[in-house]
């Protein structure tokens, strides 16, 4: 590490000027907390002094107006006694904040003052700018020479080409370049599209080319004007999504200088789909391995003049191009260049990992078993911020659910020492009156991390759900999470058994223990829809991998999709809905019946959901027929009954006709007069809207779009509530469906019921772009594919899982109620916690906390506590509607 130190100080250590603060007179400070004056030649890099911040002190330096140039750097110099990384903060005030981190001894934190400025190029600051240094570490750290460095210099002659959308952040001393470039020209075949990828670097995360998809090829002109020259290009490979291709090649002048082709073994690899699961996350892989799977850089010489280069599944994110009697100077550019974004990479993209280590001290019993095991309060399920104390280790494990339902658990296991393999598995659960449930009703997944980067940070978040975990490291937190299926015909009672952890040759058992309560029949839930706004395609998994698959293959792989979702409560999707084709707008249904002919769908059960027939394309194909008119009309009607007839062939039993989103009072207009088309032609029509946009239409207009409407989707808000009973009031079997994206327990559970919708749809099955890439994780993913050419579940699935039960659990209450009045019954006890449900969910949406994986606004404990409460009164009710008990 001294060595890596001394070469960074090497490179940047020349004296600059634009020193705007050398902490040479305290008196003029702005500091925050007790700052140190300190005059040690290792501290001192300019002047006699330097400024010592112990932790969580700062110290406010101002910009001047016009203090540059030109954009360039912000550079402060570190002195760091301990052999730990120091971490700052640095705020430019209404600009941006970013926090860096700094190696042990002496070092530079540079930042690109790019990030500040945007695009803008020349003087900057328009005014002057506060810059507030903060110690947001947990050692004192010195800083010295806080200065402005305008950008280095290029070359004489050379071009410096930053790619990327219109407002990118420029790299210091690059220019924008998109669809005009000095020296290169596009070939002009095709549209080129520009990209903001978000990593690893405001110059490489940026990237323009034709758009990223299957099989794409571009032609580029690149012209050397002074004679011949060197350029350096810096091409990522993309496919759909910022996924890898499945080949990809840079040729210039006829001359390969890049390919690389993988197959679908290296695709479902860490080479491929899989990049960073399971990978170490620490600054040098990141550096060796992770960026050059996205970027390449390669160096050549161009002819004099014109020179061909060919990108296939390639793009380009920065070229650098200057004449080659410059060789030297330019490969010394360009080598500062690779060093300061190695620089910008360690201090502000991925500094370091964050593992946690349990700290309690395990008794003789738990040494000698090889592991503690802790049941966390609710409200950290599954946390990755989650350390154990040795009060969790004490508390049982209980959970609860109705017959015919689920229940989710938890717990936290730490080794004691290193172990090759963990995994879980239950034991039977018997009861003291009833018969017991088979250990298959119970199962056990050990939770693998999904990596997310947090400012700099590497952190794990317990996510993907395996059977078992391998090189489980001694002190570590791994998490259990147990799925219980309870029998519809389980008897009310308490069951109890157990979870068994095998660790290596040694097992540990964990109590549980599930109270059940089986309701009459007679108060099932009911029908009702949960889906996935997705197709359930196999392409949202694969990308390019699955345009290469047979399509045989491909439709039996995305029915395996379909399947794993159903296991956790999905029985609905979209559906591509048909589209129009020729000047004649003819109905071409091969989008729409394919999946259903090759049963690529979920509504084929008495108890499907309602399914979403996409008429987007449609409708889109419709543009240059105006709406209202005749013609409109019949092309219209044409196309409904023709996906009528369809659906009824190939027994689609409940679905709608989904128009779209429509937020506006236009919008909703124009969604109400094609609603009434589809509706008059028989068909059953959907919108996806918000009550705030309803509200704000006129009360007339709403009336007509309700008439027309079969269901409703709704994102969520306050105020659903109102909204629900309006729309349902002279239809009351018309359904209301509650959109939102991320798999939420509280959103998909009671917070749907508490709104009157009759289900929910979620997100797509898997991740928008990689889970695995831990700059872009979401949580949102349900499933993730395996290696094994499967799908395997995540937390989210769970977490939908038990959003549904609750909904169920909601849902049987409330019509037990309605059992128990006619029966002259008391129900005011649990009427008491539905009413509190419903005024919770009217007034508090869900609000999805990424570092919480779910609401924090209405916490699992009080989900519980509901659920508890309910599943009390209505056992109540359930022995005295019955005294012979529940058929």
């Amino acid at each position: 590490m001294g060595l890596f130190v001394f070469l960074g100080w090497a490179l940047a250590a020349p004296a600059e000027g634009g020193v705007i603060e050398g902490f040479e007179d305290l008196s003029k400070l702005r500091p925050t907390g007790k700052v140190a004056r300190v005059t040690g030649a290792d501290a001192v890099t300019q002047g006699r002094s330097a400024l010592e911040l112990p932790p969580g002190a700062g110290v406010t330096v101002k910009i001047p107006a016009g203090a540059l140039k030109q954009v360039g750097w912000l550079r402060i110099d570190t002195f760091e006694p301990q052999p730990v990384l120091a971490c700052l903060e640095l705020d430019l005030v209404g600009h941006v904040s970013r926090r860096g981190y700094v190696l042990p001894g002496r070092d530079i934190l540079a930042l690109p003052l790019s990030l500040a400025a945007g695009s803008r190029r020349g003087p900057w600051p328009a005014k002057p700018v506060d810059l507030r240094i903060t110690n947001a570490g947990q050692q004192p750290v010195v800083v010295d020479n806080v200065r402005l460095a305008e950008p280095r210099p290029a070359p004489p002659g050379a071009v410096l080409l930053d790619f990327g959308p219109p407002g990118q952040v420029l790299w210091p001393g690059f220019e924008h370049a998109e669809l005009e470039a000095r020296n290169l020209a596009w070939s002009g075949e095709a549209r080129i599209f520009s990209h903001h990828a978000g990593w690893p670097d405001p110059l490489l995360g940026d990237f323009a080319g034709k758009n990223p998809s299957y099989k794409v090829q571009e032609t580029v002109t690149v012209r050397s004007e002074k004679g011949m020259g060197l350029a350096w290009f810096w091409v990522t490979h993309y496919s759909y999504m910022y996924s890898p291709p499945l080949e990809y090649v840079v040729r210039l002048n006829g001359r390969c200088l890049l390919r690389r082709r993988l197959g679908p073994s290296a695709m479902l690899s860490t080479e491929g789909l899989f990049s960073g699961r399971g990978e170490p996350w620490t600054p040098e892989w990141f550096q060796k391995t992770f960026v050059p799977r996205a970027v390449s850089r390669l160096e050549c010489a161009l002819k004099s003049g014109n020179n061909r280069l060919e990108l296939a599944n390639c793009q380009l994110a920065a070229v650098v191009i200057g004449p080659r009697a410059r060789q030297q100077a330019l490969r010394r550019y360009v080598a500062r260049l690779d060093a300061d974004l190695k620089r910008y990479h360690r201090q502000f993209v991925l500094a370091r990992r964050e593992t946690l280590r349990c700290e309690v001290v395990p008794t003789d019993q738990e040494t000698k078993q090889g592991a503690m095991a802790f049941v966390p309060p609710r409200d950290e399920w599954f946390s990755r911020s989650y350390v154990p104390v040795p009060e969790d280790r004490s508390r049982p494990l209980k959970l609860l659910a109705a017959a015919g339902s689920g229940a989710l658990g938890a717990l936290a296991v730490v080794p004691c020492r290193q172990v090759r393999l963990l995994r879980g598995s239950a034991e039977p659960f018997r009861a003291v009156e009833a018969a017991g449930m088979a250990a298959e009703s119970c199962t056990v997944y050990a939770l693998a991390p999904a990596v997310v980067v947090r400012r700099a940070v590497a952190e794990f978040q317990p996510f993907f759900l395996a059977r078992e975990l391998r090189g489980v490291e001694a002190r570590s937190v791994q998490w259990l999470a147990l799925w219980l299926r309870v029998p519809r015909k389980a008897r009310s009672g308490t069951y109890r058994g157990a979870v068994r952890v095998l660790l290596d040759q040694t097992t540990i058992k964990v109590p549980v223990e599930l109270e059940v309560v089986r309701f009459v029949e007679s108060a099932g839930p009911g029908a009702r829809s949960f889906g996935v706004a997705s197709t359930g395609d196999c392409f949202d998994a694969y990308r390019s991998l699955a345009v290469a698959l047979p399509a045989p293959r491909r439709a039996q792989l995305s029915r395996l999709v379909l399947k794993r979702l159903a296991a956790f409560g999905v029985n609905a999707t979209y559906l591509a809905g048909p589209v129009l084709t020729g000047r004649d707008h003819r109905p071409s249904m091969g989008r729409f019946t394919t999946p259903l002919r090759n049963g690529v769908f979920l509504g084929g059960e008495a108890r499907s959901g309602k399914s979403l027939v996409t008429l987007g394309a449609a409708l889109a194909g419709m543009r240059d027929i105006q709406l209202g008119t005749k013609r409109y009309r019949e092309v219209l009607d044409a196309l409904v009954k023709e996906t009528v007839r369809a659906a009824g062939q190939y027994r689609l039993r409940n679905y709608a006709l989904h128009y779209g989103g429509a937020f506006r009072a236009s919008g909703l207009e124009q969604a109400g007069k094609v609603a009434r088309i589809i509706r008059d032609a028989k068909g059953r029509a959907s919108v996806l809207t918000s009550a705030a946009a309803l509200k704000a239409l006129a009360a007339e207009k709403r009336r007509e779009l309700f008439q027309s409407l079969d269901s409703l989707l709704l994102v969520s808000g306050s105020g659903m509530l109102g909204m629900v009973d309006e729309f349902k009031r002279d239809a009351p079997n018309k359904a209301v469906l509650l959109w939102y994206s991320k798999p939420d327990v509280y959103a998909f559970g009671f917070y749907c019921w508490g709104v009157g919708a009759d289900g929910a749809y979620a997100g797509g099955p898997f991740a928008p772009r990689s889970a695995f890439n831990g700059f872009w994780f979401g949580g949102r993913a349900l499933l993730v594919p395996t290696s094994k050419w499967d799908f395997e579940p995540t937390l989210a699935a769970l977490k939908l899982a038990q959003g549904i039960a609750d909904y169920d659990l909601a849902r049987r209450c409330e019509k037990l109620v309605a059992l128990a009045r006619k029966q002259k019954l008391s129900t005011d006890a649990l009427e008491k916690v539905l009413t509190e449900i419903r005024l919770t969910a009217d007034k508090t949406p869900p609000r999805y906390r990424l570092e919480r994986l779910r609401t924090t606004e209405v916490a699992p404990a009080r989900l519980q506590a509901w659920r508890e409460a309910l599943l009390r009164e209505a056992g109540k009710l359930i022995a005295q509607l019955a005294p012979k008990g529940p058929a």
